[in-house]
């Protein structure tokens, strides 16, 4: 019989490289971080070796296609006017089905999933600092929404779970 035990499972995945034994991608759970009439966004933060990134799938809740654009932006905006913005590397196209997080949440609209690139001192600027404003820019213009304490805490959470700061 063999016992084991892990951290918050719920929160979290891990991928262990056997020959090495080391941790190759720690990955928070998907969470809902906006929902409203015409758009969902969920969003998890991937730790892939030394490279961080705050992924986001975007789900469109009417037939519009987008993409977002090698160089495109999501911005946070923090208190006093202070901004974090982080750049998406690559040209990334959306699709029906492409902001899915299951086959049941969002296979049926338009979406997208995009990795951005965060560096450690930005990660610890989230940690520290309430977002009030998340802005996303795509190839339809932007999308702004407004976020709680409460999406707050799940962008606190995710970077606890998948960082050692």
């Amino acid at each position: 019989m063999s016992v084991s035990f892990s951290q918050d499972t719920a929160s979290q995945n891990t991928i262990v490289d056997k020959p090495t034994k080391l941790r190759t991608l720690e990955q928070s759970h998907w969470e809902k971080l906006v929902t409203n009439k015409t758009l969902t966004i969920y969003f998890h933060i991937s730790s892939i070796g030394s490279s961080d990134f705050f992924d986001i799938r975007l789900i469109r809740n009417d037939a519009e296609i987008f993409n977002i654009e090698n160089g495109q932006r999501l911005v946070f905006k923090l208190p006093n006017s202070d901004s974090l913005s982080l750049v998406n590397p690559e040209n990334v196209y959306g699709c029906i089905g492409c902001g899915a997080v299951t086959l049941a949440i969002g296979k049926a609209y338009s979406g997208i999933e995009v990795s951005y690139i965060i560096s450690k001192e930005e990660l610890s600027t989230l940690e520290v600092n309430m977002v009030k404003q998340i802005i996303i820019y795509t190839s339809k213009g932007k999308i702004e929404n407004d976020l709680t304490k409460s999406d707050n805490q799940k962008i606190l959470k995710a970077i606890i779970s998948t960082q050692d700061l």
